[in-house]
């Protein structure tokens, strides 16, 4: 018989200069930034990605909100109550951040379903125990909400992608990520990223604070 020909590779497109060019000047920055700081760059048109401490644990702050959000969601996709019952409590806690409205959207999905959702993204290293600003309720769930640059790139790529939740939701999840720091003095959602970027851009993220 005559035997099947392997497939040919399909060749794995490098890692486009610009991307290069930006981990060596952020590299030496960060290395000898005297804080904490990790960074985890994915170029979403072809998956090629570069990382900075990438592995390093952080506290999150409001940042965590996040996965209340990202939970939220997935209880929508899965039915168990109307996006009409959440979007005031998800506008609140993603725009001015309300701790209120975050803590009744955390006992809406509950504690155990956030933790499932970021293990069935894959986000390993992530811990998630508590609302910002409230105690831990459940330390089997840990001390502390942590995570990783990595495992927060891949939680944004996957819901970016549509590979978590439908498309409508996932665009659902993205827009109300766009609102951060709306309507909160404390957290103006003009600092940080979105400080330096041209006037309109878009930027779907969650700001975190310690004071």
């Amino acid at each position: 018989p005559t035997a099947t020909p392997e497939p040919t590779p399909i060749p794995t497109p490098e890692i486009p200069a610009f991307l290069r060019e930006l981990e060596v000047n952020l590299g030496e920055k960060i290395q000898n930034y005297p804080g904490e700081v990790a960074l985890a760059v994915v170029d979403l048109q072809n998956g090629k990605r570069i990382v900075i401490k990438g592995d390093d644990e952080h506290l999150l702050g409001c940042t965590a909100k996040i996965f209340i959000l990202l939970s939220g969601v997935r209880d929508l996709e899965h039915g168990r109550y109307s996006q009409q019952e959440v979007d005031w409590a998800i506008d609140q806690m993603m725009g001015p951040s309300n701790d209120k409205q975050t803590k009744s959207l955390l006992d809406k999905t509950g504690l155990a379903s956030v933790n499932q959702t970021l293990e069935e993204i894959g986000a390993q290293k992530t811990t998630f125990s508590h609302a910002p600003n409230y105690q831990v309720e459940d330390p089997s769930f840990g001390w502390e909400n942590l995570s990783t640059a990595e495992d927060l790139a891949l939680i944004l790529t996957k819901v970016y992608r549509g590979e978590f939740f439908s498309r409508a939701l996932s665009a659902y999840a993205i827009e109300n990520m766009t609102h951060s720091g709306e309507g909160c003095d404390a957290c103006n959602h003009n600092i940080i990223i979105p400080k330096l970027l041209p006037p309109g851009t878009k930027v779907a993220h969650k700001i975190g604070f310690f004071s």
